[in-house]
């Protein structure tokens, strides 16, 4: 990035008839075009997109670390949300989560991310939105997934209790009957 690499590949989209006229053994060279419903992803975020030549591309590209940010916090939400309802369902794992410091993540790394979606190219605010967005869908499809597995869970659970409480009633049951049959035994020699 710092290469300007970026850029360049892109000039090479937009000038390959150029560059194939005047080299055409070049013709085959790999073409990368950085564009993204208008926006050219190579470039990176001005905080001051009102004062850019493109208004329009540059606020699109202001968008980017915007959205990014904002649905870091969203997906921040909804994961919290489905991991407190595991929980909750499930307080034997005593994993007590410190509000605190997930209240102070939640709010600290988007901004993060916003600062760094703003000094790097507008792709990398692209891969963390679908990211965000990937997430979100990962955590809301998986809940049935997990409803089943902590019924499952739960089941077994007390299933293993009763197998307990059929186990203890049988070495109790046992233990009546050596002290039965041992009483007998010292019957029959007092006899």
């Amino acid at each position: 990035y710092r290469n300007q690499q970026l850029q360049m590949a892109q000039d090479v989209f937009l000038n390959h008839d150029k560059i194939v006229a005047a080299v055409p053994e070049l013709a085959n060279m790999p073409q990368i075009d950085f564009t993204f419903l208008g926006v050219n992803l190579s470039q990176t975020p001005h905080f001051m997109f009102w004062k850019a030549d493109d208004i329009g591309a540059a606020f699109g590209l202001w968008l980017i670390p915007v959205i990014s940010a904002a649905l870091g916090v969203v997906s921040m939400i909804v994961t919290k949300a489905v991991h407190m309802a595991q929980m909750m369902s499930i307080p034997v794992l005593g994993l007590i989560e410190n509000y605190s410091y997930y209240q102070m993540t939640m709010f600290i790394m988007p901004l993060f991310s916003l600062w760094i979606c703003f000094t790097l190219p507008a792709a990398l605010g692209v891969y963390w939105i679908a990211n965000s967005l990937f997430a979100m869908l990962q955590e809301v499809l998986n809940i049935p997934f997990l409803r089943s597995f902590l019924k499952k869970q739960e089941e077994a659970k007390v299933k293993r209790r009763e197998e307990e409480k059929e186990r203890v009633k049988r070495e109790k049951q046992a233990q009546a009957e050596a002290k039965k049959k041992a009483a007998e035994e010292m019957r029959r020699i007092q006899m």
